[in-house]
């Protein structure tokens, strides 16, 4: 299935997140999560996409689905949930970047993924 075809989901507790976020965070990111879908459906290939989201692997389950980290904006990260024939993607969570590395928040999207997979999978 082509990218263009992707039907992208908002998880609930990505709503909550978002929503207590400052509001030039909460604008920064929901601008950035839609730009993203825009040049997703345009898109072949991750390498395809603006450098600026900065792409980061966070967990790939073989024939299953990947989750990706995804830069919104300078201070903002996402996470996104990709089933591998790239028909469904689901927006996971969201958090403030600090330091080098969020294993918290890495974790927190790791587990709503699979959670997700084995309720939908």
């Amino acid at each position: 299935m082509r990218r263009a075809a992707t039907q992208f989901f908002v998880l609930e507790a990505f709503k909550k997140a978002t929503r207590k976020l400052k509001p030039p965070g909460q604008e920064k990111v929901l601008m950035s999560v839609r730009q993203f879908q825009e040049e997703w459906k345009q898109s072949e290939y991750d390498a395809d996409l603006s450098p600026g989201y900065d792409l980061q692997p966070l967990e790939h389950r073989a024939g299953q689905y990947r989750v990706v980290e995804i830069r919104a904006g300078r201070d903002w990260r996402v996470a996104l949930m990709i089933w591998n024939d790239v028909s469904q993607a689901y927006w996971l969570h969201t958090w403030r970047k600090s330091g080098r590395r969020n294993p918290q928040d890495y974790d927190t999207a790791r587990e709503r993924a699979k959670r997700l997979w084995q309720r939908k999978g």
